[in-house]
């Protein structure tokens, strides 16, 4: 049988930053070069084709979308980091409030 060994819960709420951080800056560094490319075309250049040049448009338009999406769903974020914070971090007397956080994350991370 298969032991993978215990994590700490908190190990969760690491592992998770450290995801959103590297989603963020691979975010960034995609943006950021299609939007130099994007800067640096020029209809009549011979170095880009045409369908090279729609591309990065198209690229640089689902790039915004994306972060227009991602700005408009932190406040969800937030509150799920709130609710996991609250459930690991409150006094163990606040066992309802504790519980209560925890069932919210889930119904969060569930929609």
């Amino acid at each position: 049988m298969l032991n993978l060994g215990y994590y700490p819960h908190e190990m969760n709420l690491v592992i998770f930053a450290e995801i959103m951080i590297l989603s963020f800056a691979i975010f960034a560094y995609a943006y950021i070069r299609n939007f130099m490319i994007c800067k640096s075309l020029n209809v009549f250049s011979r170095k880009y084709s045409v369908s090279h040049i729609f591309q990065v448009q198209e690229n640089l338009r689902v790039l915004k979308f994306l972060l227009y999406f991602s700005i408009l769903s932190s406040p969800l974020v937030i509150a799920l980091f709130s609710f996991f914070l609250i459930f690991f971090y409150a006094l163990r007397t606040w066992d309802l409030e504790r519980y209560l956080c925890i069932e919210l994350f889930n119904f969060c991370c569930a929609l």
